[in-house]
């Protein structure tokens, strides 16, 4: 069962909990990134660009963080995580926010 606007379910979720904290990590420094990089873009070409750095950097990361699963198969988590980092961002450090979708 997956959830339609996420493309992920709760199973999913526990399935991949424990590649969080690493992925957390690389998203919050990817987005962080793209808002410096990216200013005048939309949420939407920002969120493929932190995809895209994510994913160009994914073997690499596979092997560092011992991460077993597919970047396809993480994309839902991913998007996921990069919606919670632009919401904590635009909570604590953006003056005006950018819409998450």
């Amino acid at each position: 069962m997956s959830d339609k606007r996420y493309g992920i379910g709760f199973m999913d979720l526990v399935k991949y909990v424990t590649y969080v904290p690493n992925l957390i990590t690389v998203v919050m420094a990817s987005v962080a990134m793209v808002e410096a990089v990216k200013t005048g873009a939309t949420g939407p070409e920002k969120k493929a660009a932190v995809l895209e750095s994510i994913k160009l950097m994914w073997d690499k990361m596979a092997v560092d963080f011992k991460i077993t699963a597919s970047y396809e198969s993480l994309v839902p988590l991913i998007s996921l995580l990069i919606d919670l980092a632009v919401t904590i961002y635009n909570i604590f450090w953006k003056q005006t926010p950018v819409p998450v979708a």
